[in-house]
């Protein structure tokens, strides 16, 4: 044997060597070449209808600052967004038909926002056709968007997102839309249908045993079928009465509604987050969800389920969003879960125009009248509704640190939407006063407490720490 081809044999075996793993020892995989520190910024719903993006602010600088030092930030945009002058589409009947100009996406990019979800009650105002033409703009700008598609695959699948420390994936969904905003896979003989990622959930009034045997004889003496009215609940829990398309369940908390998941959307979204941890090095789970618990504030029952199943396949960060309101923050396995982070820029109350003839007609206007007419007579001239609701207009932009896996850190910058300021100004987020920054993270650790969540306040910031190992001991 030549000297060349003892050093290629040589070479081999030490190549071979090398692919088989040292006893004790595992690969590193892909993902462990990245920095094990990274920051999110997270915001709840974005209704744009006007330029946001105005240097020269000190209170709006700070704000996009706070967006663009995180390693991505996330909206919800609960909106369309296209030139309606160049739409061929229609609106939805009866729908708020929130709709903004193409500079809109040019804005949140501009102030800082990477990702955004698409799954929400307003994906479809315009029509699928609103909705394509929405995903194409955000396509076009190169932005990572999740929550809507052609089928129900696209719309579930993760949106990515690359950055110097690493690969974000981000999965949107919606708990809240209307029937036709639903999308669906094809079928060799039926094509797919277009729109959202559904997380499909059935809704009992909880009631006391008494009134619920009230309830059941009356069904029984207005439509006696004691087969159809009475239906055991998905978990075989007990029953549930269906009184004439209103469900009511025996239940400690009445009142207070009380929900079922859909078992094949809830499975079919893990799947997606699970295949999504394997493709990213962090991964966004977030859900439109506008149900309410007890109360405005408190979450609906299934929220925290879904949440902690989702971290369970693999989410980094849980965030939700819908009610509009605050709602609290909970720890869970190392991983943060916002339950609802309120808006983040809020201009539909006043300044979305032009509207459908039908929202005019609701209101009893004719032909004649204008955009103006049309809000002073919703809002009653400011004096009903979210023009009237002080924590409509506030929020925060937490922003979360995470170290080995974990969060280490969150800092929750509060923010003021303005609720004072005339139609043209109110709904643009700006950092708040130091009264009002304590106002809302007092509500926030309020909010926060039932979770075990301790939320401190530091140079008007809130702050979140993980305890030290000693603490937890």
């Amino acid at each position: 044997m030549n000297p060349k081809s003892l050093l290629f044999l040589i070479l081999l075996a030490v190549a071979v060597i090398g692919m088989w793993a040292v006893p004790g020892m595992t690969q590193t995989p892909a993902s462990a070449q990245t920095t094990n520190e990274w920051t999110l910024a997270a915001s709840g719903d974005a209704i744009v209808a006007r330029r946001v993006n105005f240097p020269g602010d000190p209170s709006f600088d700070k704000l996009v600052q706070v967006l663009k030092q995180a390693d991505a930030a996330f909206t919800n945009l609960e909106m369309s967004v296209f030139d309606l002058r160049e739409f061929s589409g229609f609106p939805r009947e009866h729908g708020a038909n929130l709709v903004g100009p193409p500079f809109v996406i040019d804005d949140l990019r501009d102030i800082g926002i990477d990702l955004f979800n698409r799954a929400n009650n307003h994906t479809i105002d315009y029509g699928i056709q609103g909705m394509v033409e929405t995903n194409r703009l955000l396509n076009r700008y190169g932005l990572a968007h999740s929550g809507s598609g052609m089928t129900l695959e696209e719309a579930r699948a993760p949106a990515y997102f690359d950055t110097p420390r690493g690969r974000f994936a981000l999965i949107g969904s919606s708990s809240s839309f209307i029937s036709s905003a639903r999308a669906s896979n094809a079928r060799r003989e039926v094509r797919g249908r277009p729109g959202l990622s559904a997380l499909r959930t059935t809704t009992a009034m909880q009631v006391s045993e008494a009134t619920f045997r009230q309830l059941s004889e009356l069904h029984r003496q207005l439509q006696p079928t004691p087969d159809r009215f009475r239906m055991p609940t998905p978990e075989g829990s007990g029953e549930i009465l269906d009184f004439f398309g209103a469900l009511f369940k025996v239940g400690p908390n009445p009142g207070t509604p009380t929900y079922e998941m859909n078992k094949l959307d809830l499975e079919d979204i893990l799947r997606w987050v699970r295949s999504a941890k394997r493709q990213a090095d962090y991964v966004v789970v977030n859900i439109h969800a506008s149900q309410t618990g007890g109360t405005r504030e408190e979450p609906p029952d299934f929220l925290p389920v879904f949440a902690h199943a989702a971290i369970d396949a693999g989410a980094d960060v849980f965030i939700g969003h819908g009610p509009h309101y605050l709602r609290g923050v909970e720890i869970y396995k190392g991983k943060v879960i916002y339950y609802g982070l309120g808006n983040f820029i809020f201009h539909g109350d006043g300044t979305i125009e032009p509207r459908p003839q039908d929202m005019y007609e609701a209101h009893g206007l004719g032909p004649e009248a204008t955009t103006a007419d049309l809000y002073t007579a919703w809002y009653e001239n400011d004096t009903v509704g979210s023009p009237v609701d002080p924590a409509q207009w506030e929020s925060v932009i937490p922003v979360a640190r995470y170290r080995e896996g974990e969060v280490e850190e969150i800092r929750f910058y509060p923010i003021d939407l303005g609720q004072k300021m005339g139609r043209s100004r109110r709904g643009t987020p700006r950092m708040a006063d130091e009264v009002t920054a304590k106002r809302i993270m007092d509500r926030l650790a309020q909010l926060s407490a039932p979770f075990g969540t301790e939320i401190s306040m530091e140079q008007n910031v809130g702050v979140w720490k993980k305890p030290s190992s000693i603490e937890q001991r």
